[in-house]
């Protein structure tokens, strides 16, 4: 059953130019572009790319917490983007979201049990002690002694925050669970365990995940499909198993390529990482916006943006030279 669909989603912001007059016309920023994609109930959905492909602005318009500037959200078949705020609240009970930073996403002046109960009185009818109780549980749940409850944020490790930040995320039991880079700004031993008690409560809570991160092997773990985003745009699309062992976009074989191998003759020397600097989002190179540092860009990629292609049945790759890591070091 399709929990989410989102359709043709744009989301694009005005910049003012630095020095121009107050009257003159701003920039346009487009952080999304053209973006659609279906989330069944119960599934990860991994989401990739550098900083600056849009990641972040994606998640936060499927919230709500930015506007779209047009495109379909659909929640079940209701266009939450038709929705007024008001009719938008009802809905934020069945999406939440856990930030990047674990800290920063904390009230420091209000106590673990409030920040985790907020949620729950701000949605249900319930009592303070009621609510209090339920943080409790929720705490243990997600591996926090109860006993701590009327601590400060300012009084935890950054991994005992994130746990904090999925308590209140899932003290309302929603069935979409939206993760920012839940774990990069946290110590690699941490992230495992961050990640391991994500994937628990996804399977013991019947929790839709989409999952942002830079790390491709955190994402494999994770993700059942992966969404490869650049600049706005969705590259490739598939099983987590295919496009990162059998990448077929040229950017998803950069990404693959630049991840560390610890072990040198395991490396793979015909794949090349990305090469130069993302260009601005405020001038987007013309037609596939990643011709300008693919190792394949002919001539015509830089007419016409390239359709969705289904190479395989559960695949999608925006590209129509698409293929294997070998054929780019045969080309």
């Amino acid at each position: 059953m399709t929990l989410l669909s989102v359709r043709d989603l744009n989301v694009t912001f005005d910049v003012p130019r630095k020095g121009a007059m107050p009257w003159t016309a701003p920039d346009r920023l487009r952080a999304v572009k053209d973006m659609s994609f279906d989330l069944a109930a119960g599934e990860t959905l991994g989401v990739v790319g550098e900083s600056g492909s849009g990641k972040s602005t994606l998640a936060r318009a499927i919230v709500g917490t930015i506007p779209a500037t047009s495109g379909v959200v659909s929640w079940e078949g209701t266009d939450l983007t038709a929705l007024s705020p008001g009719e938008r609240r009802r809905h934020r009970a069945d999406v939440q979201m856990v930030f990047q930073d674990p800290l920063a996403a904390l009230n420091p002046r209000m106590t673990v049990g409030d920040i985790i109960a907020e949620p729950l009185r701000t949605h249900r009818d319930v009592s303070r002690t009621d609510a209090r109780n339920a943080a409790q549980a929720m705490m243990e749940r997600v591996g926090l002694l109860p006993n701590l409850v009327n601590r400060f944020p300012h009084e935890f490790s950054g991994g005992q925050c994130q746990r904090i930040g999925i308590a209140r995320a899932l003290i309302l039991e929603p069935r979409l669970l939206i993760c920012d880079e839940p774990v990069s700004a946290l110590d690699v031993s941490v992230q495992a365990q961050v990640v391991n008690l994500l994937r628990r409560l996804s399977r013991e809570m019947g929790l839709a995940m989409i999952f942002i991160a830079h790390d491709l092997s955190v994402v494999r773990h994770v993700s059942d499909r992966i969404m490869v985003m650049y600049l706005g745009r969705q590259m490739e699309v598939g099983p987590a198993r295919a496009v990162v062992g059998d990448p077929l976009h040229p950017y998803t074989q950069a990404l693959v390529a630049s991840v560390p191998v610890p072990d040198p003759t395991a490396r793979r020397r015909d794949r090349q990482a990305v090469r130069g600097e993302l260009p601005s989002p405020l001038t987007p190179p013309s037609g596939c916006v990643f011709h300008t540092r693919c190792p394949r860009a002919r001539p015509d990629c830089a007419d016409a943006v390239p359709p969705a292609l289904r190479p395989q049945p559960e695949r999608i790759v925006a590209c129509p030279y698409h293929g294997p890591a070998e054929a780019t070091a045969a080309e």
